[in-house]
């Protein structure tokens, strides 16, 4: 029996005491995931292209470019496309949710929430893709599975 590979979790927010939150929630929930930050969104597409995250927690609310932007870029890339993007918002209204919907994202968690919350949409982030990431053990191998 082979161990489970572990999830690639990409965490973008402005914010420091935010992130460091996210991951040390993530860190406690003992799921197999390894987690990288990125502090905007030029940093995120950055660091996504180079990881190839299962699993995007992005903020919608940052300077420069928004979680949106990111979200529509994420989506528009082959080697990123796949990722479950989760939405981290204070937005509440229903105007918020449409446009992340329209841009590709999976769900939306309204900022403040409950980290056992955000453990458990991940979790089943986990269970509803088990069987369908093929994660290689090089990046050079992704670019010549995109590139087919």
């Amino acid at each position: 029996m082979s161990e489970m590979r572990p999830y690639r979790v990409l965490i973008v927010d402005d914010h420091a005491d935010m992130r460091q939150l996210i991951a040390f929630t993530l860190k406690r929930s003992e799921l197999p995931l390894v987690v990288t930050m990125a502090t905007n969104g030029i940093e995120a597409l950055v660091r996504a292209q180079a990881d190839c995250p299962n699993i995007v927690l992005l903020d919608v609310m940052m300077p420069g470019m928004n979680g949106f932007e990111v979200c529509a870029q994420l989506r528009s890339n082959p080697r990123t496309a796949s990722a479950c993007i989760i939405m981290l918002t204070a937005l509440t209204d229903a105007d918020a949710r449409e446009e992340g919907r329209r841009v590709g994202a999976d769900s939306f968690m309204t900022k403040p929430f409950r980290w056992t919350d955000l453990v458990a949409r991940i979790r089943e982030a986990i269970e509803q893709s088990a069987g369908e990431i093929v994660l290689p053990d090089e990046p050079a191998e992704v670019e010549l599975v995109a590139a087919r």
